[in-house]
């Protein structure tokens, strides 16, 4: 149907060639722009309170249909599964992303802080009120911790809200990023997101985007011919990961890449053709992410478009 104009969520507007102008032919965008009405995506949900119980190191948290695994070691979220059946795995927090060429020269200090070595680290994990509470740290094993963090967890019928409050370290410029990592299987790589795309796009690279509804396939992922950060998408306000049947939902105001290469086989490879098989689907869910900014011949990224010092934001994840 057509819809009435004061009845659209997002109009874009774009001026193009009518008919051939010298090297351009009939059809040639020259501008875009797009208008949005805010819409509320996230899913009603009110907390449940879950069967908490410790085994050892770990704690088994059940909560509706799902069934959650922290490692108190770690405070990582080692496993979920759905009415008895493993889903995914492990959801620990990550800061680093494979480095473009915008970021080669704070990258130097990203490396001599360790950043794509830090690993999670418990100080507590406990049950408050029927919330998982973990108070920990991001630390190579050679560094003083990169980032404090506390992660409360919030319980749902059907998935649960991940609210951090962490401090970064003085001696690190900027973090890549904060947020999640998990792996899921290459069945899963069908992508729609309500945010800015279709394109990728990050806090500093996104005039040209629309904030919309799209869709993709994780293959289609934009590729450079040295492999590098990519196919971020910014300003997302929800984004399903689906293999048909089952899909993990992320609700909120984040970024999130879904990629058939982890950021560690992306920093490694020198060369597009030299990328191994994909061996799964790796998703990223960031709380914040630094921006691309112009550093290989311009100005240090801006201090606007760095990944906050201190920040407090939640995020929910859905397994459907």
């Amino acid at each position: 149907r057509d819809y009435p104009i004061d009845e659209a969520q997002t109009v874009i507007v774009r001026y193009a060639t009518d008919k051939p102008c010298g090297l351009l032919d009939a059809g040639e965008v020259l501008a875009s722009g797009s208008f949005v009405t805010p819409v509320d995506t996230d899913t009603p949900v009110e907390p449940i309170e879950p069967t908490c119980k410790y085994s050892g190191r770990l704690l088994h948290v059940t909560a509706g249909k799902l069934a959650y695994t922290f490692d108190c070691t770690s405070g990582v979220l080692t496993e979920i599964r759905k009415n008895g059946k493993p889903f995914c795995g492990a959801f620990p927090l990550t800061v680093w992303r494979a480095p473009t060429d915008n970021d080669r020269n704070v990258r130097r200090n990203w490396e001599e802080n360790y950043l794509q070595y830090v690993v999670n680290t418990a100080r507590s994990v406990t049950v408050e009120d029927g919330k998982v509470v973990v108070n920990g740290i991001l630390a190579s094993q050679r560094f003083t911790p990169a980032v404090r963090y506390t992660l409360t967890y919030t319980f749902f019928a059907e998935g649960f809200g991940a609210a951090i409050d962490y401090t970064v370290h003085d001696r690190i410029k900027f973090l890549p990023r904060i947020g999640f990592a998990v792996k899921l299987p290459q069945a899963y790589d069908k992508v729609t997101f309500y945010g800015y795309g279709p394109q990728e796009s990050y806090i500093d690279k996104r005039q040209a985007a629309a904030l919309d509804v799209y869709s993709y396939r994780v293959g289609d992922m934009e590729a450079y011919i040295k492999p590098q950060e990519t196919g971020s998408r910014y300003g997302v306000r929800f984004v399903e990961i689906s293999a048909g049947r089952s899909a993990l939902r992320a609700e909120g105001d984040f970024s999130f890449s879904a990629l058939p290469y982890s950021a560690e086989t992306l920093t490694h490879t020198a060369h597009a053709d030299e990328l191994p098989a994909s061996d799964g689907t790796y998703v990223y869910v960031d709380y914040y992410q630094s921006g691309i900014g112009s550093n290989s011949c311009g100005p240090e990224l801006a201090e606007e478009f760095r990944t906050p010092r201190s920040a407090k934001k939640e995020i929910k994840i859905f397994v459907l």
